[in-house]
């Protein structure tokens, strides 16, 4: 029965005396290593099959301190001079009053150690891409542990996550959020992204997470989990969040109509005036996206606002004034365009300003029509008028005062040219006490 048995193991099984030979191998020994019969091995001692001199000094050693060797691995080599990795068990037995008498088992395990050999690879080579990866990575098991996670990740926590959960190295509260996304996560196999504020280190951080479910061959569920760190993100966010409530308040605060385009003459921006003013002349609801020049409804006015808007695109700031006539407005605007810049100084855009200068066109005629009245008056009488700034420079003069200074001097004296360098040196010196006086606010 034994001799049936050891003829149809898997495993070697051998005996035989330490150091000088085998006294029983069956077939299965006789198949590993390449012999046909037995008698072949009658002229091999044991140690002759091993590959390495100090694995056989290593299992010897075993059994003479020991008596045993259990699970040793070493490398052995057949009759052609091949070799396979085999794991040997070996124990010493008493025969015939002597103790150096072994009985054991080998087991080929070559193609389970290239199978860890490719697992071992494989591992080192997902170690080096996740530990490549700039942002955090883990991976937890159906425990919640945590069994893989890259360098960053660790950095992240500041502590080995190994074998630990969300409950080792977070507050309770954070950890019960943490633990109800992964339960969906391995529950429903969706890929949740969540934005969990986090105290790390003591600082409190914004960290973006994504996560999603594996399962292996052996149906078992793994949570794999991607974070980014958005505190600056957050940081920048409201920092715009306020330059934009500051911009608005100031595009509120103005009387202006105020307007930005892209490039596409499409809005991104506008105050709550200009968007009246559209509606009161074109009848426009305007809206963000929308293109600025569709909203003008064929007017007149699309002409050299396109054309306007086009220069400012290539680079200049435009000012321009013109008349508009409609039912709810009739006066002058002035309307300044300025190209709006990225950081590289490439125009992206452009910023529009509106302003109702009817006002200040009635101001300057009347102004016109006050000058041209007062040079009337200079003009039409033979005294001789003129007026001085501070610096005895000429502000105004009329022709009879020109002609004087002419026959008295022989120059032709301008606006800006200082009275007491055209005079002759005596009424030059009148001048100036005289005018000091004027000065002074004596007449």
């Amino acid at each position: 029965l034994l001799e049936t048995v050891n003829r149809n193991l898997s495993e070697g099984i051998y005996m035989g005396i330490v150091g000088k030979s085998y006294l029983y191998v069956n077939d299965a020994f006789l198949k590993k290593f390449g012999f046909k019969q037995f008698k072949e091995l009658a002229h091999i001692t044991p140690g002759a099959l091993y590959v390495h001199e100090q694995d056989r000094k290593h299992v010897v050693k075993l059994l003479r301190t020991q008596g045993l060797v259990k699970g040793v691995e070493c490398l052995f080599k057949r009759k052609d001079g091949s070799q396979f990795w085999g794991l040997l068990n070996v124990r010493l037995l008493e025969h015939e009053g002597k103790s150096n008498y072994f009985v054991g088992t080998i087991r080929d395990i070559s193609k389970e150690k290239e199978v860890a050999s490719a697992l071992l690879e494989s591992r080192t080579f997902l170690n080096n891409i996740i530990n490549t990866v700039a942002a955090p990575i883990f991976v937890k098991n159906e425990k919640f542990e945590w069994i893989l996670f890259n360098q960053k990740f660790a950095d992240l926590i500041a502590e080995d996550p190994f074998g630990k959960t969300d409950y080792d190295v977070f507050p309770a509260q954070q950890a019960d959020t943490f633990r109800r996304i992964d339960q969906q996560v391995l529950q429903y196999g969706a890929i949740i992204k969540n934005e969990e504020l986090a105290h790390i280190k003591g600082k409190e951080v914004n960290l973006l997470t994504v996560k999603s479910r594996y399962t292996n061959e052996r149906n078992e569920k793994f949570v794999i989990g991607f974070i980014t760190d958005i505190t600056h993100l957050r940081k920048a966010e409201k920092k715009i969040n306020e330059l934009n409530a500051n911009l608005r308040g100031v595009l509120e605060s103005t009387s202006e109509s105020i307007y930005a385009l892209d490039k596409k003459l499409n809005y991104i921006s506008f105050n709550e005036n200009h968007k009246r003013i559209m509606k009161v002349l074109y009848g426009s609801e305007i809206e963000l996206g929308k293109n600025k020049i569709s909203y003008l409804n064929g007017s007149q006015d699309s002409t050299w606002v396109k054309k306007e808007i086009k220069q400012a695109l290539n680079g200049k700031q435009v000012v321009s004034e013109h008349y508009l006539n409609y039912p709810g407005f009739s006066g002058y605007i002035q309307s300044v365009y300025n190209p709006i810049r990225n950081e590289d100084y490439e125009v992206t855009g452009v910023a529009v300003f509106i302003t109702d200068i009817t006002a200040r066109k009635k101001f300057e005629a009347a102004i016109q029509s006050a000058n041209a009245n007062l040079s009337a008056i200079m003009e039409s009488t033979s005294d001789r008028i003129l007026a001085l700034d501070l610096n005895f420079r000429y502000l105004a003069f009329n022709k009879t005062h020109a002609e004087s200074i002419k026959q008295r001097s022989g120059k032709t004296i301008h606006i800006g040219d200082n009275i007491l360098e055209i005079l002759p040196p005596p009424l030059a010196d009148i001048a100036r006490t005289e005018t000091t006086k004027a000065f002074q606010g004596k007449q």
